[in-house]
């Protein structure tokens, strides 16, 4: 038995795409390349080997800790960043496989799009936002995160069209397909994870706001539920079907007017209802006021920092302060707050 080539199995891949995938798809073989030029891998296309490396990297494994929507779940199978993630993942695999979009770079980008969240979810994302210099956006993190605090500083190296894709995945409130809402993907990949993420985060939100007592599936817009469906489930699985049909009527990446507008209306219903109310939660009030303390403590000191980091580039800003939070999960920000600081938490869970 000849002993096989192992360049060979990654050729094979790459031309199985080249007959295989629609001409809108990415091909691996056509990538823009990576920051820093590595020889291939032997075994694994391009768009492989980034999804690896976000799912092998501390990043990724933290999400694990780190608040979805609701900071201390009543139940133990609401959902937190890491299964959210997840669900993008599968719902975008879902629907690049019916495309025949690359599946390995829409995996990728779905899994690091989220690695750069703050803990404590949007509370966390919206003080550091309003602290820092710079301003802050998770999306930008995320990328920041592979690329400049993986490895020690060595970053993952990932190639150009995940890196698009993680920084261009959020939307503004507006639109689950806002036209104007930060930068545009350059690839039918990224285009569909922006979708899909919309997708997962509204009805699994609805879901476990349900399961948690501060929504009722008979309070939601009927108008929305006519065209989506009356459960999570339905409503998911109407908007992939929808995705589909509609890119491929349209030649783009895209979702019907009426899907659209039943989905926006939704959105809307979630800010008014959910999200805003939860802002003003003693327990979210609380998790500003850890952030807040934490950030104006390494804001001042850095040396705090540079023992934990010492890769960090040493500068005259609020940056290092902003990484340094970014990287934190629920679990371990609470555990430096209790630290540095006396108070007690009355309301955040206790961490040994």
């Amino acid at each position: 038995m000849n002993r096989l080539d192992p360049r060979q199995v990654r050729q094979t891949s790459e031309d199985i795409e080249r007959q295989s995938l629609s001409p809108r798809a990415q091909l691996s073989s056509e990538s823009a390349g990576r920051s820093r030029p590595e020889s291939p891998d032997k075994l694994r296309t391009a768009f492989q080997v980034d999804r690896d490396r976000i799912l092998h990297s501390p990043a990724f494994r933290r999400l694990k800790f780190k608040t979805q929507v609701f900071i201390e779940p009543l139940r133990d199978d609401t959902r937190t960043r890491l299964t959210h993630t997840l669900e993008v993942m599968q719902i975008s695999r879902t629907v690049a496989r019916a495309l025949r979009l690359n599946e390995d770079l829409t995996e990728a980008i779905a899994l690091g799009h989220d690695i750069g969240h703050t803990p404590f979810a949007h509370v966390g994302e919206s003080v550091l936002d309003e602290l820092s210099e710079n301003g802050f956006h998770h999306s930008f993190q995320s990328v920041r995160m592979a690329e400049k605090l993986e490895r020690q500083g060595q970053g993952l190296n990932l190639t150009k069209e995940v890196k698009n894709g993680i920084l261009t995945h959020s939307k503004t409130t507006r639109s689950i397909c806002d036209p104007v809402s930060r930068q545009q993907p350059l690839t039918s990949e990224g285009k569909l994870v922006r979708l899909c993420d919309s997708i997962a985060y509204l009805n699994h939100d609805i879901e476990d706001a349900v399961k948690v007592g501060l929504l009722k599936e008979s309070s939601l817009p009927e108008a929305s539920l006519r065209v989506l469906g009356k459960t999570s489930g339905a409503r998911i699985a109407r908007s992939v079907e929808d995705i589909i049909n509609t890119s491929i009527e349209q030649d783009e990446i895209s979702i019907s007017s009426r899907v659209k507008q039943a989905t926006d209306r939704l959105r809307t219903y979630l800010f008014e209802n959910l999200y805003s109310l939860k802002t003003d939660s003693a327990i979210n009030n609380e998790a500003r006021m850890v952030i807040e303390n934490l950030y104006n403590l390494f804001d001042k000191n850095p040396h705090l920092i540079y023992q934990q980091l010492p890769f960090l580039e040493k500068v005259d800003s609020s940056q290092p302060a902003v990484d340094f939070l970014s990287i934190q999960s629920d679990f371990s920000i609470i555990r430096l707050y209790r630290k540095f600081f006396d108070d007690t938490l009355s309301h955040l869970p206790h961490y040994e």
